[in-house]
């Protein structure tokens, strides 16, 4: 007999959808916007880009959370110890020498929460660093490459969602 399925799968799954196809619905007609006006390496049109890709690892930072509450059913939404946290993160193929890919998603959405706060420091300016990408040129577009060849979305939300059933 196969894994019992974690009674909230079906909802933080199709929350994630949801949220990440409307997420993308939006990065789409960014493109298509700065495309017709022919300003498609326009400053503005890059900022908004990465501003919204900002959304989408934070939806997918959300979902992982999630995941791992259920994973330590977690009903009464108690605070999850970090150390935990960090061990669950780890149960994941390493993408670099250092994070996991869950991990990496974790920090960009840290980074993108706090980025506005000062400089960056402790596991999510090392994650940031992992990557070697430079936080004052998109960052989260080109971690976005990094994770994902293609820059689709899509794959991000099919390896979380997948990650997760490992899990629950």
């Amino acid at each position: 007999m196969g894994k019992k399925t974690h009674w909230l799968s079906f909802f933080r799954i199709s929350h994630l959808n949801l949220i990440v196809d409307n997420l993308e619905t939006v990065l789409n007609k960014i493109v298509k916007e700065y495309k017709e006006i022919e300003k498609y390496e326009s400053l503005p049109y890059r900022e908004e880009y990465d501003e919204t890709l900002g959304f989408i690892f934070m939806a997918f930072q959300s979902f992982i959370s999630g995941t791992i509450a259920d994973f330590l059913n977690n009903l009464e939404y108690k605070r999850i110890d970090a150390g935990e946290k960090n061990r669950i993160l780890k149960l994941d193929k390493k993408f670099n020498e250092q994070y996991t890919i869950v991990e990496i998603i974790n920090g960009l959405a840290n980074f993108f929460k706090h980025k506005d706060e000062g400089p960056l420091s402790g596991e999510t300016a090392k994650i940031i660093s992992s990557l070697k990408i430079d936080i004052n040129d998109f960052p989260l577009t080109s971690a976005l490459y990094i994770l994902e060849k293609k820059g689709r979305v899509q794959e991000l939300k099919q390896y979380v969602i997948e990650w997760r059933e490992t899990l629950v």
